[in-house]
């Protein structure tokens, strides 16, 4: 079996699900080749030892030239004669428009939006209503050239089907982590040795809500500490916030490896999840891989993952006071308490073996 993943920016979620997975595929007997295609600017490298795996770059940015070189990759990946091709994200998705035109073949598509672009929240905005309803009404066109729509949360897979997606292509796998990853030296930036310390991880993008946190910090308690891991997606269409916060007891600490992540998040009492909207919310696993107590949004996805005032506490999406309360009123011992109940319930829960035996079977 040959299989291609495509993808644009190839970072963050979206680079821990493909290394989790490409490595379990590399390791299985049916499959003779993976090749990952992804963005030459802004993609992470998945450092895979395979003579199975290959990684391809192309150029890309979320423009209409970046959509083009998308579609320009149909002639290189169709001469890999693939058995599987699996799209990631929604601008990767387009790629499908070139099978309503393209020669037959005989690949099998996969399709994981890791977050329906039609399901960011309208905030009463018309714009983004008809942005929505463009959204849905395009997906739903390129559908009719996908063989496998692979939902990566329970929400997801509700509303796809509510949204009037053939249930016969919508197929159910939940996102995982892979529990055990090798310790790096690492030196903690947090500098109060009594503070309640503090991690976010993740893009600085509207949808990840890094703003609403950094508000709800200067409510919050004084002997608070926020370490801050990411950066922007496409540093040239957004500013970082690095660039106009300075307060010695915020730590911007830039992208790190995921493989290097665990060594940094051992020094966390608690992840804090302010997205706006999200697929799934990969992160939340990585949090509770490493006994962190999840202070999240209580939008749909996080709040199928986090059990409210056990493995975490969730706050109004949006609201930084809401925010600020929760925080102000967490103790040192009630966030190692649901740290602890935290990696019990990924270990119950969230089966990497079982997610990669799924997707090999859908490819089956």
């Amino acid at each position: 079996m040959i299989i291609v993943h495509l993808g644009e920016y190839v970072k963050g979620g979206v680079a821990t699900y493909l290394r989790e997975v490409i490595t379990y595929q590399c390791q299985s007997p049916e499959v003779e080749k993976v090749v990952l295609f992804k963005s030459k600017k802004e993609s992470e490298k998945l450092k895979i030892k395979s003579n199975k795996f290959v990684e391809i770059t192309y150029d890309y940015n979320r423009s209409l030239n970046g959509i083009l070189n998308i579609l320009k990759l149909y002639k290189r990946i169709m001469a890999l004669h693939p058995n599987v091709i699996h799209l990631h994200s929604s601008f990767s998705g387009l790629f499908r428009i070139n099978l309503f035109f393209g020669s037959a073949h005989k690949a099998k598509i996969i399709y994981c939006p890791h977050g329906w672009s039609f399901l960011i929240p309208e905030s009463n905005s018309r714009l983004q209503i008809i942005k929505n309803r463009v959204y849905m009404i395009v997906e739903k066109i390129l559908s009719i050239k996908t063989d496998t729509i692979i939902n990566i949360s329970e929400n997801e897979q509700r509303l796809s089907k509510e949204a009037g997606f053939p249930k016969s292509k919508l197929k159910l796998i939940t996102n995982s982590v892979v529990l055990k990853t090798p310790s790096f030296p690492a030196r903690s930036p947090y500098v109060l040795s009594d503070s309640i310390k503090l991690v976010f991880v993740g893009r600085f993008s509207k949808q990840k809500g890094l703003d609403i946190l950094l508000k709800s910090f200067e409510m919050a308690n004084k002997n608070i500490e926020l370490m801050v891991i990411g950066d922007a997606a496409d540093k040239n269409n957004f500013r970082t916030d690095s660039q106009s916060i300075s307060s010695p007891r915020i730590h911007f600490m830039g992208w790190i490896d995921n493989e290097k992540l665990d060594s940094y998040l051992k020094f966390a009492d608690a992840m804090v999840i302010p997205s706006r909207w999200e697929g799934f919310g990969l992160v939340a696993l990585e949090g509770m891989k490493n006994k962190l107590a999840l202070i999240a949004s209580d939008i749909p996805t996080l709040s199928d993952i986090v059990i409210n005032e056990q493995t975490g506490v969730l706050f109004k999406a949006g609201d930084s006071e809401s925010l600020a309360a929760q925080i102000n009123r967490l103790s040192h011992g009630t966030l190692k308490k649901m740290g602890k109940a935290g990696k019990l319930e990924l270990e119950k829960k969230y089966n990497s073996f079982d997610m990669n035996e799924k997707i090999m079977d859908t490819y089956k």
